[in-house]
């Protein structure tokens, strides 16, 4: 199973800092109350719109899924309105406070947006004049050079005028075509006065839209304007927020250089008002640690999460209220690095640290905390399976799936996807207990709405599909369900394939995991030459990817080696076989004795492997009991606890039965 990855990056949304919406609905700007977003039409609109669909999700009962994920969809897309409106009006009065409010058109426009007239704004600027003015200082611009000076400043003027005109028609979301006449009049603003502020803040809107190539695009343009001598703040900022999108494009180098650069100025900035730019180098190393992390940089992602980790503890210390959710972020992040270096005692004290903090939250604001508090659950009950902790790990699942389930009652839209990711992990355990029933209605479940969710948005949701299928197709494999098994494979290997086309770096280990599950079917199938293709492609991506990052890949590549074996023994490939199973063994005894709880059962397994091998391949009772005795010798202690590893100690003694040994 793929491992989930719930992490966080933090993106600075205002130019100038502390600017926000208060409880009371005041746009607070430099400590200054600009105006007041509940006297907007707009906002009234949205609100009242809200309140009527939130009705409605509670009139259709819970078993209507599909109609609860449709009318949840339009009551998300007018949340995120609502949310999109404030964040729009915040910026557009910072805005009106960094621009010279210098025509009279821009004046009235201030005027009305300080009243809550947004609307009367925007009837102000009149496009046709904008437009009909840009026009002709467009065209004086090239016949009179020698007014240059004048007419830049005029375009100027104008520029500001299209910038307003564009931040305005930002927040009126009953006009079908808000989007692209809000990008059209960020682009004439650029058009008639290239500066920092139209490139940033197009870049912005661009980016809340995920238009990722395009923001990156004028994010850039930004700092070209600017150049080297614009504010450090204001360009460490624009740099982290570039550096996002660059990570999500899985452009990493490049997110790399933006990050280093961005922490380099905030770090510059700290020593001389640490109060105040501290928190910003968190910030970057934080995101900085999850880029590594993408990258498999194990030692230098522990390195800027530690730093990041300690700068949030010192301002918790003083402001615990503002900094210890970055706190338990942090370490939630930390966490799932630790995990993957397979560092479990670590994962564990940052997971429990994460979760006492989103717990204390979640007590004076569920909302917001409650989804944090279900994350670190996850991800401590996939580190409990790791660890074969299994009453721990269901008692982390049920409680994470019981908030989450709770959240997706209100909120299908978002939180159903985390219900699915839980609900596969549930199985995964259930599997491993051997309770297949449940596991089975675990993953037909998870399976459902990941399916339902991918038809919406695929590029986002079929990585689950796959996951779950995969997942399906082992359950199945196990109940004798052969065929069954074959048809989930082979539609989740042909997701994942197609995923890896376009992001090798993220989908291949999966490709490699399903092949080697393929394998194993085919072997059981006695579809031999099927079988080794299948066991040959996997390890030879898991040795690429072990040569970079041996920690997390040679655990994989071992598990194919031992399953190779078993193939190559029922040919009667003796020596490949052998050969197979002695680099198996290596590798897994090498794990274990960093972490026998989890790797000593796959010892067991492989010593029982060649235990068989000198029973039936090569006879030899000395070496064959050596193996299945220190097999046994393993589980022995573990058999009550890890309920899966009774099956081997049964084949030990089977073997020891047939050498007549007691």
């Amino acid at each position: 199973m793929a491992k989930e990855k719930n992490i966080s990056v933090q993106a600075s949304q205002g130019i100038i800092a502390g600017s926000n919406v208060d409880a009371k609905g005041d746009v607070i700007v430099n400590g200054n109350k600009i105006t007041n977003v509940y006297r907007s039409y707009d906002y009234q609109r949205l609100a009242g719109q809200i309140k009527e669909l939130e009705q409605d999700l509670k009139d259709i009962p819970l078993e209507k899924t599909k109609r609860r994920l449709q009318k949840s969809k339009q009551l998300e897309n007018l949340r995120n309105q609502e949310r999109e409106f404030k964040r729009e009006v915040v910026r557009l009065a910072e805005t009106f406070t960094r621009v010279d409010i210098n025509t009279d058109r821009l004046k009235q426009a201030k005027l009305y947006f300080e009243q809550g007239k947004i609307r009367e704004a925007d009837a102000i600027l009149k496009v046709e004049d904008i437009s009909h003015e840009q026009e002709g200082l467009l065209e004086a611009k090239e016949q009179k050079t020698h007014e240059l000076d004048h007419l830049m400043y005029q375009l100027k003027r104008n520029s500001n005028e299209f910038l307003i005109k564009a931040q305005i028609t930002a927040t009126l979301f009953d006009n079908p075509g808000r989007f692209e006449d809000t990008c059209h009049y960020f682009e004439n603003a650029i058009k008639s006065y290239p500066n920092f502020n139209n490139h940033f803040e197009y870049a912005f809107f661009l980016a809340v839209h995920n238009q990722n190539n395009k923001a990156a695009m004028y994010y850039k343009k930004a700092i070209e304007e600017y150049g080297q001598g614009m504010d450090l703040e204001i360009r460490a900022m624009t740099l982290n927020n570039l550096g996002i999108l660059q990570r999500d494009k899985n452009e990493y180098e490049e997110a790399q250089r933006s990050y280093a650069e961005a922490l380099k100025i905030q770090r510059q900035l700290a020593e001389e008002n640490p109060q105040t730019y501290l928190p910003g180098v968190a910030m970057t190393l934080n995101n900085l640690g999850v880029l590594q992390s993408a990258k498999n940089e194990y030692a230098e992602a522990l390195r800027s999460y530690a730093e990041a980790l300690k700068i949030y503890r010192q301002l918790a210390e003083e402001n615990p209220q503002t900094y210890l959710p970055y706190v338990a972020t942090t370490l939630n992040n930390l966490g799932v690095l630790q995990r993957d270096k397979n560092e479990y005692a670590e994962a564990l004290r940052s997971y429990a640290e994460a979760l006492t903090i989103r717990r204390q939250l979640a007590e004076e604001n569920p909302q917001t905390y409650l989804p944090g508090v279900a994350m670190t659950l996850n991800n401590l009950g996939l580190l409990q399976r790791d660890k074969n902790e299994y009453a721990e790990a269901l008692r982390s699942y049920a409680e994470a799936l019981k908030i989450y389930r709770q959240l997706a009652e209100e909120n299908p839209q978002t939180y159903l996807p985390d219900v699915a990711m839980t609900l596969n992990n549930l199985g995964v355990l259930q599997r491993d207990k051997n309770e297949y029933e449940e596991a089975q209605r675990s993953y037909a479940e998870a399976l459902k709405i990941q399916r339902q969710l991918a038809e919406e948005n695929p590029q986002t949701y079929l990585p689950g599909v796959a996951m779950t299928l995969n997942n399906l197709g082992v359950l199945q494999r196990d109940k004798n369900e052969y065929e069954e098994a074959q048809r989930s494979y082979a539609e989740a290997l042909k997701i994942r394939r197609q995923l890896a086309e376009e992001n090798p770096q993220t989908y291949l280990p999966d490709v490699a995991m399903t092949l080697n599950n393929l394998g194993v079917l085919q072997s059981a199938k006695n579809e031999y030459a099927e079988a080794l293709r299948s066991y040959a492609e996997a390890l030879k991506i898991q040795r690429q990817l072990a040569e970079e990052n041996p920690q997390t890949y040679l655990p994989y590549v071992a598990t194919t080696l031992n399953n190779l074996g078993v193939l190559q023994r029922a040919k009667n490939e003796y020596e490949e076989a052998l050969r197979s199973y002695a680099e198996a063994l290596k590798i897994r005894r090498q794990l274990a004795e960093e972490n026998p709880q989890t790797y000593l059962p796959d010892v067991a397994m492989t010593l029982n492997n060649l235990g068989i091998y000198y029973l039936e391949s090569q006879p030899d009772p000395e070496k064959s009991i050596q193996h299945v005795s220190e097999a046994i010798e393993i589980l022995s202690p573990m058999v009550e606890k890890v309920p899966y590893t009774r099956k081997y100690i049964d084949v030990a003694r089977q073997i020891l039965n047939k050498w007549k040994v007691d």
